[in-house]
């Protein structure tokens, strides 16, 4: 049995280059899983989710391989879950795939690209339709178990916060040093595809996602959330939907800081219609006075020199800030780049 209370998980065909940022989202909530996931699987994890609140099913898969923090308390019950739910041998040598799906809760995911290192046997089509069916599987004898009225403790029936709509980490800053957050998500949340346990393939699940305002690989290939903070000015997140007045973007540092200044680069021309806001735990958020907002002659880059000094106390504990809409926009947020003080992230 493990000697430690959270366990890592990491593949030997991938190369964890944001083990801090992953590290840091997950001492704020060591209940979850933590992962990261490369973009275009960070899009396809969004489309295997499954919820019921009839049946108080709240969970989704992601690749436990490509780096992710886990609780020893949640081994343990998986334990008992394969002690109570026999698999065959075929599918008990890839319990990994279950694993996710049968917390019943929904990974904390950060989006971000992966480096591979280099190996012999790729992944093919059949292999792709294993994961497939051991997604297919592991929800349906999931959904079985819940269905059951039982005082049973292998399966969790309460979703753990913070709940779904409450995460705002969503990806490493190229440099490690941070985390791009927004509360501008632009996925539909998983409760509004209703799992009934009446599909014969995961692909079904993704059309009925797909059939919601549902973001295409294509934009996700060109905008997804790290691109803000990529360290190129030549690459932008786009928040899909467009902010409303108090939605938000910004950064959580590694290690807590006392900035003064930061410049905003978009792709698009907007005005400094912002509030900047910092926070020690990332609860309680403090408004900082703006002392001078400049857009120089590039009306796409707004530089916000601000004082944060009347309303934190201790100059050591900002560990969040964040640009806050003070009015509604006409069109999503298009983001290239934060500088914070002489930090390019």
């Amino acid at each position: 049995m493990a000697k430690y209370d959270y366990c890592y998980f990491q593949d030997d065909d991938w190369l964890n280059l944001y083990m801090d940022s992953l590290y840091t989202n997950f001492l704020e909530n060591p209940n979850l899983i933590h992962s990261n996931s490369m973009p275009v699987i960070y899009l396809e994890s969004r489309r295997w989710m499954f919820a019921n609140a009839d049946k108080n099913l709240h969970t989704g898969f992601t690749w436990l391989g490509c780096g992710s923090f886990v609780s020893r308390a949640k081994v343990q019950r998986f334990l008992g879950q394969l002690g109570s739910i026999s698999l065959i041998k075929d599918r008990l040598k890839l319990a990994d795939r279950y694993f996710s799906l049968w917390t019943n809760q929904y990974p904390y995911q950060l989006s971000n690209p992966l480096t591979p290192l280099d190996q012999k046997d790729g992944w093919g089509v059949d292999q792709w339709n294993m994961v497939y069916n051991n997604i297919l599987d592991a929800t349906q004898k999931l959904y079985t178990a819940l269905a059951v009225k039982s005082n049973s403790e292998f399966f969790a029936r309460e979703e753990e916060k913070p709940y779904y709509n409450d995460r705002i980490i969503r990806a490493p800053c190229l440099n490690d040093k941070c985390l791009f957050l927004t509360n501008i998500d632009p996925f539909p949340h998983p409760s509004r595809v209703y799992y009934a346990n009446n599909i014969t393939h995961v692909r079904d699940q993704e059309s009925k996602f797909n059939k919601l305002d549902f973001p295409s690989k294509f934009f996700w290939n060109n905008y997804a959330y790290h691109y803000a903070v990529d360290s190129d000015e030549k690459t932008c997140w786009n928040s899909f939907k467009i902010p409303k007045i108090g939605d938000y973007f910004g950064l959580q540092f590694i290690e807590p800081r006392f900035p003064k200044k930061i410049t905003v680069i978009s792709s698009r021309d907007f005005d400094a219609s912002f509030y900047i806001r910092v926070s020690s735990g990332g609860n309680r958020w403090r408004t900082c006075n703006i002392t001078s907002s400049n857009n120089t002659d590039h009306k796409n880059r707004n530089t916000f020199e601000f004082d944060c000094s009347n309303t934190v106390k201790n100059r050591q504990l900002i560990r969040f800030i964040r640009i806050e809409a003070s009015r509604d926009f006409l069109e999503p947020f298009e983001i290239c780049s934060l500088i914070l003080d002489e930090l390019n992230v």
